[in-house]
């Protein structure tokens, strides 16, 4: 499944509606009802905000309304493209490290592409380094983050990775 960075949601639909969505193509109604209420479980704001309009939701809940709503259908790997995208660092390491993480912790394989380099490392179990399309450098994190080539091809020559949230890096 793959949740875009752009904003997906049918803002004029309820977010339950929007979660139901994600299973749309599944004939198995009893199946779909155990699964959105599995994710509700999973992902309080579905039923907090159950009835309220997607559109009036805050940036970060609704993009874990896109993220429950590509779970629908349980698939085994979930392609998130810079899901921190116009969140703000706070709300974005939280994501990250409360909803991100723990989804690969389920036995989820999760591919992150992600700007926020620092925050993007400390979730990440491997990392590729792409540069112009074509892959630089990969391995753990903690064996990537030492080397010199990597410190100037992830974030750019002249720039440190302590001193840089949002960096140059192109995906991990």
């Amino acid at each position: 499944a793959h949740v875009p960075q752009e904003r997906s949601l049918f803002p004029a639909m309820s977010v339950w509606d929007n979660v139901l969505m994600g299973a749309y193509i599944s004939s198995d109604r009893p199946a779909v009802t155990d699964r959105i209420e599995e994710l509700a479980e999973r992902f309080p704001i579905l039923r907090e905000r159950r009835h309220a309009y997607a559109g009036s939701l805050s940036g970060g809940e609704q993009k874990i309304v896109e993220i429950a709503r590509s779970l629908m259908l349980d698939p085994t790997v979930l392609i998130l493209d810079e899901p921190t995208a116009n969140l703000s660092p706070k709300l974005a390491d939280s994501l990250l490290r409360e909803h991100v993480r723990r989804l690969a912790g389920l036995g989820k394989a999760v591919l992150l592409v992600e700007q926020r380099a620092r925050a993007a490392l400390q979730i990440a179990d491997w990392t590729s380094v792409l540069v112009s399309g074509s892959i630089r450098l990969e391995g753990r994190p903690e064996d990537l983050i030492n080397r010199q080539d990597f410190e100037e091809l992830f974030l750019g020559a002249g720039t440190t990775l302590a001193a840089s949230d949002d960096s140059n890096m192109e995906e991990t």
